[in-house]
Order: structure tokens, then sequence, then C-alpha cells
């Protein structure tokens, strides 16, 4: 990860994608960069209809903003941000999708 950091810190940018994680620069936030990332993608999207995971402290603001769950197994600092548990990702997926068919 070394050349990567390099690389990251000579760009003037508050975050960018590699594959399917994001990776953040400085006082950059989770929640702040799927907001911008969801409004690139479809300006018409809400941020209210954005859903996250996480499983450590620094996930707390996004799960906050952004109908968070937790995982199953996550960190004990973020217990008490969400009562939402997920034991995996697919099984949030499976039902958004479900929840999703039902709906049309």
């Amino acid at each position: 990860f070394a050349p990567l950091v390099k690389l990251i810190n000579g760009f003037n940018f508050s975050y960018f994608i590699l594959k399917n994680s994001i990776f953040i620069k400085g006082e950059a936030s989770k929640s702040h960069a799927l907001v911008d990332i969801a409004s690139i993608i479809d300006s018409t999207l809400e941020p209210s209809s954005i859903y996250t995971i996480g499983d450590e402290g620094n996930d707390i603001e996004m799960i906050r903003n952004h109908h968070g769950f937790r995982m199953l197994r996550s960190s004990p600092e973020i217990w008490f941000s969400t009562y939402r548990i997920v034991p995996q990702v697919h099984h949030l997926v499976k039902h958004l999708n479900y929840k999703s068919k039902k709906c049309r």
C-alpha cells in the first residue's frame, strides 16, 4: 500500500474509487463521499435511498446518515449506532431486492 499512499498524497482530492473500495483522504467522510458518488451515478438519486453497512468506528457517521446497518460481527464501538444488524452483505441485498419487487 505504500506506493498507493504516496500517489494519493500527491493529488488534490477527497476520495477515489478503486475496484469495489472507496479510499478517503484527510477530512472527507464516507457519508459525504457516498452522496457525491450517488449524484454522479444518478443525479435524481435521493440521499435517503442510500443504504449502508459498516463494521468499524469509522462507519458510524455513514450508518447514522444513510439507512445504516451493522455487521453481526462488528466492532463494539458501533454496537449502539444502529439497531439494524445483518450477518452478511448479501442478506441486505436480498431484502432490498425483495422489497423493491414488492413495491412495483
